[in-house]
C-alpha cells in the first residue's frame, strides 16, 4: 500500500512539474519509454524542468530501494535483490512479484533490515562491486545494444 501510494505521489509532482513547465499533461504512459511525445516535451521545456525531476526523483529512487531490500528480507530473500530495481522494466516484475511472496515468518524483532555495519568489509567491497557492474551492464545495454541514450536523449534537445 505505501508502495502503491508512493507510485501516486511520484505520478502526481511529475505531472504538475511537467504542466507548469510546458502546459502539457504528462501521462503514464511516457514513464514506458521514450515516445515521440515524451522527446517533445522534453525539447520545447525551460532549462529548470529536467534539474526540478531529477531533485523530485531521489527521495522516490532512495525510498523504492528500501522498501525493496525491506521487503525481500521480510520474504526470506537475499538483499541483493534491491539491486534489480534499478533494471529497468525488470524492477517491475521484481515489485509484483516481491508482493506476492509470503513473509518468511521471522519474529518481529528480526524484521529490521541488518545496520550496514552488521557486514565485514568484503561483503561491503562486493556490494560496491555489484553496484557499479550493473550500472556498467546497463549502459552498455543501452548505448551499444539498444543504441539509444535513455535520459541523455532528451537532454540533447533540452536548452
Amino acid at each position: 500500500m505505501h508502495g502503491a501510494a508512493l507510485v501516486l505521489l511520484k505520478y502526481g509532482g511529475d505531472a504538475a512539474l511537467v504542466a507548469m513547465a510546458t502546459g502539457r499533461l504528462w501521462t503514464p504512459a511516457d514513464y514506458f519509454g521514450f515516445l515521440p511525445s515524451t522527446l517533445a516535451t522534453f525539447r520545447d521545456a525551460p532549462g529548470w524542468l529536467m534539474p526540478a525531476l531529477a531533485i523530485w526523483t531521489l527521495p522516490f529512487l532512495w525510498t523504492g530501494v528500501t522498501l525493496t531490500a525491506r521487503r525481500a528480507y521480510d520474504a526470506g530473500r537475499s538483499l541483493w535483490w534491491a539491486l534489480v530495481f534499478f533494471v529497468p522494466y525488470v524492477n517491475y516484475l521484481l515489485m509484483l512479484g516481491l508482493c506476492m511472496v509470503p513473509s518468511a515468518g521471522r519474529a518481529p524483532d528480526e524484521r529490521n533490515v541488518p545496520h550496514p555495519d552488521a557486514g565485514s568489509r568484503s561483503t561491503l567491497l562486493l556490494s560496491i562491486g555489484a553496484g557499479v557492474s550493473v550500472g556498467v551492464a546497463m549502459v552498455g545495454l543501452e548505448v551499444v545494444v539498444l543504441k539509444q541514450y535513455g535520459l541523455g536523449s532528451p537532454l540533447l534537445y533540452w536548452r
